[in-house]
């Protein structure tokens, strides 16, 4: 082989082993983040930002969470100290929701897209603001008071 080929070919060697690096090493914990919070209904909300949780259901009495620091509390039907883990999973999972599929922001007929009577209701709290989730029957979730 010539020196020519040889240096030709480290050249590309170099290039290739710098893109590499460029990409999987330095842009990859950018590329990830960015990845966890594609298609997420709320992008700005973690779940430690999650304060107060309202879930209502039928006509029963509504179970109401209020959060006081790190420490989660049953303010409604009764008083008690909540399950941690239990609470800070169900606040995760508030603040962490999926968009699947976008329709009319207010539809006239949401019985035609699955979403009435809804079977359960959830509001939270986070950074000051109330957001809402409607949930039904058959797995499907309309989101209300949606802030982008």
């Amino acid at each position: 082989m010539r020196w020519q080929t040889t240096a030709v070919l480290a050249f590309l060697l170099v290039l290739l082993g710098g893109f590499y690096y460029v990409y999987e090493i330095r842009q990859a914990p950018e590329r990830e983040k960015a990845a966890t919070v594609k298609d997420r209904l709320w992008k700005e909300l973690e779940g430690k930002d999650v304060d107060e949780i309202v879930v209502r259901k039928g006509g029963a009495e509504a179970l109401h969470l209020k959060k006081n620091g790190d420490v989660w509390s049953l303010v409604a039907p009764v008083s008690a100290t909540a399950d941690r883990g239990a609470a800070d999973g169900l606040a995760t999972s508030l603040a962490t929701l999926r968009v699947e599929r976008e329709i009319e922001a207010n539809p006239q007929k949401p019985a035609d897209f699955g979403l009435a009577p809804p079977a359960a209701e959830v509001s939270f709290k986070a950074k000051g603001q109330e957001r809402t989730v409607k949930l039904e029957s058959g797995g499907a979730a309309q989101a209300v008071g949606r802030v982008r």
